[in-house]
């Protein structure tokens, strides 16, 4: 692997480590995030069981999304994008701004909602690197 090839690989790796550690986050939640709580002006605690169970139920699922795109990242950066096969760069940069990217338009639209902090750095960080590691990999590549 070229350097530059090795530097989009690690970050594309570094994207699939930031949506892992989100995706558990939000997977095991057993507690509003601090913004959403703000959002709601209630704990969890303080919701009724169905009111409790929807939040959760949704945490989870947007966990299970998060890890899912990382775990994909994960096979296509080790294997077909080691071996050098173009459009794993193109699966990881389009699976990967889709999500990072719908999730930076709704944090942002969050904030601007509530005027409350959501993790929008992590969102639009993610963004960037992805569009970066998509630059560095267009070097060489097998067709």
């Amino acid at each position: 692997m070229s350097a530059r090839h090795k530097a989009s690989f690690a970050c594309y790796l570094l994207t699939a480590i930031i949506l892992a550690g989100f995706g558990v986050r939000y997977f095991l939640a057993t507690e509003l995030t601090p913004y959403h709580a703000a959002a709601l002006g209630q704990s969890l605690a303080a919701m009724s069981p169905n009111q409790q169970i929807t939040f959760i139920t949704l945490y989870r699922a947007v966990g299970t999304g998060m890890l899912s795109t990382a775990v994909a990242f994960s096979f296509l950066l080790f294997i077909p994008f080691r071996r050098g096969d173009v459009w794993s760069r193109w699966a990881m940069t389009a699976a990967g701004l889709c999500f990072a990217g719908l999730s930076t338009y709704f944090t942002l639209a969050f904030k601007a909602a509530t005027g409350i902090d959501a993790p929008w750095p992590a969102a639009v960080g993610s963004v960037v690197l992805i569009v970066v590691a998509h630059a560095l990999a267009s070097g060489k590549a097998k067709v």
